[in-house]
């Protein structure tokens, strides 16, 4: 899922189209995350018809919904979020008979900043076959489970898909994850790493980062060395000192 044009980088919807959309979120993108480029993990969380009917009387758009969408039935509900951390979790409700759709877009005071030029699925989450839901939250919404999370890069240029991979593997992969702290509405909760959390996390990030790049040079001279081994058995071995450009050679077995 990629999108150029820098207006409208992307917009998902849950389920068949002949479903109606009562549930309608633009992600505006600001700061870091529209400067840099970053990882945006989208967590909708299906609510009751009559949960959701208390909800839609609620004001879920800190700025207002940016023009030219398609109408929204009177049952629907329009929300806005504003992400600004290079990882930043979205979590919204919609009713559970329904669908929903999002959309990222800049926001529309910081558009001189831009520097994301569009946008990358890096995974989809499962659900249980049996009930359709997956994880429960951690933060926000505290309990919900989500019906099939999406994470999704914000693309820049110096941000790429590795980079991307990276920062979402140190917030929600490993053993010890950062903790979120959320600013959370009626029906949205934004969530990023808590700011005395974000130094320790963005050089983990850094790390990982680099591990990629050394793991992608040994793949790269270890298929080389294979490629043109000779034929017989043996394997191809690292000679070179660590912390060197990887070479491999192949030995023959004993």
């Amino acid at each position: 899922m990629l999108a150029v044009g820098g207006a409208v980088w992307s917009s998902a919807a849950h389920a068949a189209s002949d479903k109606r959309v009562d549930s309608d979120l633009t992600i505006y993108v600001a700061g870091d995350l529209l400067r840099k480029g970053g990882v945006v993990s989208v967590q909708p969380l299906p609510v009751p018809r009559a949960e959701w009917d208390k909800i839609n009387a609620a004001d879920n758009a800190p700025v207002p919904p940016p023009e030219g969408l398609k109408p929204i039935g009177a049952g629907g509900k329009r929300m806005v979020v504003i992400a600004s951390a290079q990882y930043s979790q979205i979590q919204f409700f919609y009713p559970e008979d329904v669908t929903y759709t999002f959309r990222f877009r800049p926001h529309p005071e910081q558009k001189d900043e831009m520097r994301v030029t569009g946008t990358r699925a890096l995974s989809i989450g499962g659900v249980n076959s049996d009930t359709g839901l997956g994880p429960q939250m951690e933060y926000g919404f505290k309990g919900r489970a989500t019906s099939g999370d999406q994470t999704i890069q914000l693309v820049a240029p110096d941000l790429d898909e590795h980079t991307a991979r990276s920062l979402m593997a140190v917030v929600e992969l490993m053993p010890n994850r950062p903790p979120l702290a959320c600013e959370t509405r009626s029906a949205t909760a934004v969530c990023a790493v808590e700011p005395a959390t974000w130094p320790k996390v963005a050089a983990d990030w850094e790390k990982s980062r680099l591990d990629g790049i050394t793991e992608r040079k040994h793949d790269a001279a270890r298929r080389a060395c294979y490629d043109k081994a000779p034929a017989g058995n043996g394997s191809c071995v690292q000679v070179s000192a660590d912390g060197a450009e990887p070479v491999y050679e192949f030995r023959r077995n004993p």
